[in-house]
């Protein structure tokens, strides 16, 4: 036999799917936002530090920060470069290497350039796509770091946001929102079980009794009610049934 759930169990199982169903949305939106974070962090350092960045498959994110590439890569942006073998590079492509300009305030720090020769010893000139003229110093073989892929807009729109001062509110508003989405229904709902648990324990002795005199007058009420609903005897009808069975016993014998 199926026993039917009542509405008060349905209610239970309904709220506990929507929490369950609100707290993994909140996992997803927290990984989310920590591996952006994460990556904009390994991309700021990457970009920054005066080596060759690090590599997952192969691959590496770095950020541009100046316009001497525009506009096939805008200022400040987020690329994708992967590494590259010296000798399968050709003329036209971008490339991003370690300069080794001593008069540049880039000097051992990564640049990215398109290459506009090869030398007959295997160097590289490069110039950026909006630069007037070339690089003074060519690029060695040893100093390439990578070969340009493509152009990461999404992630350079969420880094250009993030790092202005209206980003850092959108972050931290997206942090309450999304707080205020998963958990404060169930801190409210708390609250209110404790807050009523505490009403419960402060009513007092007299208001207690109150409470039990009014349960009582109410089924004293009931019973009244049932009594004066319940049908009557009629005297006559029992009048005869006790002739009726006193006749018997005179008689020595009862109906059996």
């Amino acid at each position: 036999m199926n026993e039917e759930k009542t509405p008060a169990v349905t209610d239970t199982a309904e709220k506990k799917k929507k929490t369950t169903v609100k707290k993994f949305a909140a996992c997803v939106l927290y990984v989310l936002l920590a591996a952006v974070l994460i990556l904009l962090f390994f991309s700021v350092v990457a970009n920054k530090s005066s080596g060759k960045p690090s590599f997952i498959f192969n691959h590496s994110i770095l950020r541009v920060e100046t316009g001497s590439m525009e506009s096939t890569i805008p200022a400040k942006s987020y690329i994708l470069v992967k590494k590259a073998d010296a000798e399968d590079l050709k003329e036209g492509d971008v490339i991003t290497f370690v300069s080794k300009d001593e008069t540049l305030p880039v000097y051992g720090e990564l640049v990215t350039h398109r290459i506009e020769k090869i030398t007959e010893d295997g160097a590289f000139i490069t110039r950026g796509d909006a630069n007037a003229a070339a690089d003074r110093v060519p690029v060695q073989k040893e100093d390439i770091v990578a070969v340009y892929v493509t152009n990461l807009k999404l992630l350079t729109l969420i880094g250009r946001t993030f790092s202005s001062r209206f980003g850092l509110i959108l972050i931290v508003g997206v942090f309450l929102v999304s707080f205020c989405f998963i958990y404060l229904p169930d801190f409210l709902t708390a609250l209110k079980e404790k807050d009523g648990e505490t009403e419960n324990e402060s009513v007092s002795d007299e208001e207690k009794q109150k409470l039990i005199d009014a349960r009582v007058a109410e089924e004293v009420k009931r019973l009244e009610e049932e009594a004066k609903n319940r049908p009557k005897e009629n005297p006559a009808e029992n009048n005869a049934n006790t002739c009726l069975e006193s006749g018997r016993k005179k008689n020595g014998r009862t109906d059996g």
